[in-house]
């Protein structure tokens, strides 16, 4: 029972760094009326075969869709794909630009991208 419980904390697969700029989309809540969906940007932290960590100026809320777009090395195309977010972890600009390299923490690459202020660091499942 005590490596069950152990077992439960611990991540299915490995992570490897990544850093890369991805476009994703934002599923609006179930409403009586559609709203458009909301497109926005972030860089990759980290990838594994479940999932992948993003750094975004948007906050996300936990167990919400999006529709991320991942590049495809070496080939101008991406691959879009469903994944839920897990967790959100809000960090100021200034302590992920300060992270050592090795830490993995990257700025966001995006061209609008706040000199000040608060992002967000997004662990995300791939649904399929």
């Amino acid at each position: 029972m005590e490596n069950d419980q152990a077992k439960e904390g611990r991540r299915q697969h490995p992570r490897y760094p990544l850093s890369q700029a991805v476009a994703f989309e934002v599923s609006a809540p179930l409403t009586f009326q559609a709203p458009p969906q909301v497109k926005a940007e972030g860089n990759t932290e980290n990838v594994s075969q479940g999932g992948i960590c993003l750094i975004t100026e948007r906050s996300l809320e936990e167990s919400q869709i999006i529709k991320i777009k991942l590049p495809i090395p070496n080939v101008v195309a991406t691959t879009p794909t469903l994944a839920e977010v897990r967790w959100v972890k809000r960090r100021p600009l200034q302590q992920l630009l300060n992270t050592h390299p090795s830490g993995g923490h990257v700025a966001p690459r995006s061209s609008n991208a706040k000199p000040q202020g608060d992002h967000y660091l997004v662990g995300l499942r791939f649904l399929f």
